[in-house]
């Protein structure tokens, strides 16, 4: 097996514990393809299921696909397509919109889905890299994080980061007061409200004295956009 896999099995299981649907459809596609040792098709399954119960709509349409591939029942292919349409797969909308009018897809499937795109090792950043707005930007706003501190310097953020080793969990974003400008940091991303309230509880003791509370993704961007 790729030491890389196994590598990126590690990390995926960690955000997926912090319900990075993502990390989720990620951990699915290395088991389905068997990159990872003790890979089987019912660990693949549940993660594929995991993936598409938050909010992460190419989990959704995967499980479409396999259905299609498989012949099985049209009302559970339907199903599974409407799902990923509302999870946002715009794939899914196309494929549901000719499914519903009884249009035979299988051809399309198998010319735009024979197979899934090899699954990647994601990038961890080291020191002297670091999280910004255009990270959060790409975060669904239904999400949740944790805002931690503000800073004048941008500099001590990323001080801050380097300090408690956060650079693959918090990014920060400026905004502009009537003092100058500061730098927010925020402490992951997660399915919802109650996701994040437990991670924020099971922060260090140190994090934790920091009085960190909870804020939505799409606050976190309406910010950004009035800089």
């Amino acid at each position: 097996m790729n030491n890389d896999f196994e590598l990126a099995q590690s990390f995926w299981v960690k955000a997926a514990r912090d319900n990075n649907a993502k990390a989720m459809f990620n951990l699915g596609l290395l088991h389905e393809q068997r990159k990872v040792k003790k890979a089987n098709k019912v660990n693949a399954e549940r993660w594929f299921k995991l993936a598409g119960q938050n909010g992460y709509g190419p989990a959704d349409l995967h499980i479409a696909i396999k259905m299609i591939h498989a012949g099985d029942d049209r009302k559970k292919v339907e199903q599974a397509l409407g799902r990923a349409v509302d999870n946002g797969s715009r794939p899914a909308r196309d494929l549901l919109t000719r499914y519903r009018s009884g249009q035979d897809i299988t051809d399309i499937v198998k010319a735009k889905y024979q197979n899934t795109a090899a699954a990647k090792p994601i990038v961890r950043l080291k020191p002297g890299q670091y999280h910004a707005e255009s990270w959060i930007k790409r975060q669904r706003s239904s999400a949740w994080t944790i805002q931690m501190l503000a800073f004048r310097d941008v500099a001590k953020v990323r001080d801050f980061i380097d300090q408690h080793g956060l650079h693959d969990q918090a990014a920060y974003f400026a905004e502009k007061t009537h003092e100058g400008k500061i730098y927010k940091l925020v402490y992951g991303v997660f399915s919802d409200k109650q996701a994040a309230d437990e991670a924020r509880d099971a922060l260090s003791p140190a994090l934790k004295d920091l009085r960190p509370w909870l804020r939505s993704i799409a606050s976190v961007k309406t910010v950004i956009a009035k800089q």
